[in-house]
């Protein structure tokens, strides 16, 4: 990812980032291929009818969704939010209320749906075969219902953890598991679409096997603590919101976009529905960018380092327009592919499906800084412009053009209207909060007295941070006094990372806060070692320990995302003196 590190550039967030960005792209394309993956079976072995089938059944998937995103994604939110507040306790204390919650959610779904079988299909005007097939994939699909809303919990936690390289492991057995499964299950056995459906349970069974081997075994700060709370479960509702509206945005989307093609356009073309529709899941993956910035984003929140805000979403929003920018290419190389996969055979509707495709890619770029900017908004507490994002994006816009232009150009008009969502989302909003925030847009954060460096660690490197620290605080007017204090903790604290990573390159980021409190918070990707205690293992090490003792320095260190951070507050009695 040498492209990336060149436009992160070389600093501490740029570098966490860049490694928290594979394994975000790679675990949300193998989430969400492994139920396109079922319509692409579906197709091969029994035909387009029994695909239609199945895109009957998946808006169920992204309904119950809604519910299962309003305990994790809130509780995911949190955490990263503590750990960056150095509420270690507290933050284990929300992911245990989210297992109790999300054990509820998955009882009551299971239930729920069981009975509400008839009533979901007396919805939709279909033929009896198509019926027949998603009866078949509907019932054993209920128990992957039941067990996804742990699955996605614990997918989320493990990624806020730092887990990045066990959530891409977990997804590629899912994966894997899932097409031998299927396969096994449908050809071997004759278990037919009930077969297709099983495979999906027994493969998120396996990746969440691994996921509890990181929360269990391997995570040194994530580790569930009974607890639960009223106001607490308000405030994951209260952040979940934008995330869990999303998917239930898509499955009415959805379903309204295939109930009114069924009903204008039968099943001719609906296989190139049923190919956009999957592009637009895919195109879930290009979230990867903002999965991989929300853990960061969220961390210096935490700090009020708004500064590190900026830092990081700047370079994040040009990477997410150059992901969706190479999908376009790929796209227009492998529309042909992509058809046939969806059982596209007909000479006439492939030449459409290859335009269609082709067209659609276009629009990725869009739908990739929309993704991120409406984590963004979420986060920073914008809740009203990121639910507004959120709906147009995925329900009013996504309905209200494809039947529009329809109504005048046919069946195109579905294709025309569905590229067309993302630009048009795109334009109204950059227009709306340009005119509304003017002095603060796009980030809408004001720049607070903050600064930061980025250095790899060495004695010269060190020495250079010191006098840039010290210089700081000369700017500011404090006192010689003052300023040789930080600049010798500066200076001891540099120098035992250095010590402790002989041999090592080490990359630093030193932050200097001097609104209100002045405090300096050190983060770096060294060995795991708190200087804050009385680990006394070498005479830096008393040295360092016996300043920070004596000066009465407040101290915190936490392990954030598989790096260190401390944080120092020396004592201030007056500026001047």
């Amino acid at each position: 990812m040498k492209f990336i590190d060149a436009i992160v550039g070389k600093t501490f967030c740029g570098q966490q980032f860049t490694r928290l960005l594979f394994a975000a792209v790679v675990t949300t394309f193998i989430t969400n291929l492994n139920f396109i993956a079922d319509k692409i079976f579906a197709t091969q072995l029994f035909g387009k009818t029994a695909m239609a089938g199945i895109e009957i059944v998946l808006p169920l998937l992204y309904a119950t969704a809604f519910l299962e995103f309003m305990i994790a994604t809130g509780t995911a939110y949190l955490y990263s939010f503590e750990i960056g507040a150095f509420n270690a306790k507290r933050a284990n204390c929300l992911v245990g209320q989210g297992i109790i919650w999300t054990l509820f959610l998955s009882a009551l779904l299971a239930v729920s749906l069981y009975w509400a079988e008839d009533l979901y299909f007396s919805f939709y005007p279909h033929a009896e075969t198509t019926t027949a097939f998603a009866r078949l994939y509907y019932e054993p699909f209920l128990a992957t219902i039941a067990i996804h809303p742990m699955y996605i919990l614990m997918q989320m936690m493990v990624y806020a953890d730092g887990g990045g390289r066990y959530c891409v492991f977990a997804t590629v057995i899912q994966i894997t598991v899932h097409m031998i499964v299927a396969l096994f299950l449908t050809i071997g056995l004759d278990f037919g679409m009930t077969g297709i459906a099983l495979s999906v349970f027994i493969s998120e069974i396996g990746a969440m096997a691994v996921f509890a081997r990181w929360m269990f075994s391997v995570s040194q700060t994530l580790k569930p603590k009974f607890y639960c709370s009223f106001s607490d479960t308000l405030k994951v509702l209260k952040l979940s919101y934008v995330n869990a509206s999303l998917s239930l945005y898509i499955a009415v989307g959805n379903m309204i976009l295939v109930i009114y093609f069924l009903r204008d356009f039968g099943q001719d073309y609906f296989p190139v529905l049923s190919a956009v529709i999957s592009i637009f899941q895919l195109a879930v993956c290009l979230s990867g960018v903002e999965k991989a910035t929300e853990p960061l984003v969220n961390i210096y929140l935490g700090e009020n380092n708004f500064d590190g805000v900026i830092k990081i979403m700047k370079p994040a929003a040009i990477v997410a327009a150059l992901f969706g920018g190479a999908v376009i290419p790929v796209m227009w190389l492998f529309c042909e592919p992509i058809a046939s996969i969806f059982g596209i055979a007909d000479v006439a509707i492939v030449a459409e499906a290859k335009i269609v495709i082709r067209t659609v890619a276009f629009a990725m770029p869009f739908v990739a800084l929309l993704y991120l900017f409406t984590m963004y908004y979420q986060i920073n507490g914008y809740f009203k412009i990121a639910i507004s994002l959120s709906f147009c994006k995925d329900l009013l816009l996504y309905t209200g053009l494809p039947i529009l232009f329809s109504s005048f150009i046919g069946v195109r008009g579905v294709w025309l209207g569905m590229v067309a969502v993302p630009f048009g989302t795109f334009l109204l909003f950059a227009i709306v909060l340009r005119i509304r925030y003017p002095e603060t847009f796009p980030m809408l954060v004001f720049n607070k007295d903050i600064v930061s460096q980025d250095e790899v660690l060495n004695i010269c490197n060190v020495i250079k941070l010191r006098d840039w620290a010290e210089g700081e605080f000369q700017k500011r007017g404090f006192s010689s006094r003052y300023v040789m204090k930080v600049g010798l903790l500066v200076e001891e604290i540099g120098m035992s990372v250095v010590e402790k990573n002989l041999g090592t390159n080490i990359l630093a980021e030193l932050t200097l806060f001097f609104d209100g409190e002045p405090k300096i918070i050190l983060r770096d990707n060294g060995i795991h070692f708190d200087m804050t205690q009385d680990n006394l293992s070498s005479f830096r090490d008393y040295f360092l320990y016996s300043l920070l003792t004596e000066e009465n320095i407040g101290k915190n260190f936490l392990e954030t995302q598989n790096y260190n951070r401390h944080i120092f507050r020396p004592v201030l009695k007056n500026k001047g003196g």
